[in-house]
């Protein structure tokens, strides 16, 4: 790589994905005094003085690999993940995998290009470093505004109709009262989703969903939308 070297500038967002989801939440809640922001099935938001934590259930197939973990650190063994914004994504992914760092899972801008179309480009990923530790690295384009109201469409391809993918999207979605959208089969085999509300939540909600379906799930387009003042609650709707 030339040039200068990619800055790296740590935020404040710590998750932490656990076995035993229940203790962990009692544990951060009652035992350090962390304030609960938003809870759900298999995620909590904690806010603490100097950072916002985030513990999360780990997903199954990382529990089944992580065995040997537990063998070795004790049954409530997980994964802590840490954040680093960056001013040039690309350089900062080259930077990463030249020092030896695995790229286990990318993103792409919520927000349209200029003239309209979609933003394709990778803004984000997840990183295992060769220590053994993981960090998730975006550009400021990646998020959007916490308070902003926003309307994000998605296609998931993959494995995602016929096994439940709209009920669950729908159960995920009961998490945030306020968020409001779609989900829907597609006559090509994808599922196509929309998600309206507060930003934080309908990233979560995304998020929610990526971690509920793991490798299954490929969103192949993600752009903004516009609004749509008409929806009160998020539905299935019929292809």
């Amino acid at each position: 790589m030339t040039g200068p070297r990619p800055r790296f500038r740590m935020t404040r967002f710590v998750a932490v994905r656990v076995r035993d989801f229940a203790r962990a939440v009692a544990f951060y809640r009652d035992v350090i005094g962390l304030e609960v922001r938003a809870a759900g099935e298999s995620e909590v938001r904690f806010e603490g003085d100097a950072i916002t934590l985030f513990v999360e259930a780990l997903p199954a197939a990382d529990a089944a690999s992580d065995e040997a973990t537990a063998a070795t650190r004790g049954r409530h063994a997980g994964k802590t993940f840490f954040e680093f914004e960056v001013d040039d994504f690309a350089k900062a992914r080259e930077a990463l995998l030249a020092a030896g760092c695995r790229e286990s899972s990318s993103g792409v801008c919520c927000a349209p290009m200029p003239d309209g179309t979609p933003n394709t480009a990778p803004v984000s990923a997840m990183f295992s470093d060769p220590f053994g530790l993981s960090f998730h690295v975006y550009h400021p384009s990646a998020v959007l505004p916490e308070f902003d109201t926003v309307r994000i469409e998605v296609r998931f391809v993959g494995r995602v109709q016929g096994v439940g993918f709209r009920q669950t999207a729908v159960e995920l979605s009961r998490r945030f009262p306020a968020l409001c959208g779609f989900v829907r089969n597609e006559r090509d085999g994808a599922v196509a989703l929309a998600a309206q509300g507060k930003t934080v939540d309908v990233e979560a909600f995304l998020a929610a969903i990526k971690t509920h379906w793991g490798a299954s799930l490929t969103p192949v387009e993600v752009r903004r939308g516009a609004l749509t003042p008409q929806e009160t609650a998020f539905e299935v709707r019929r292809g």
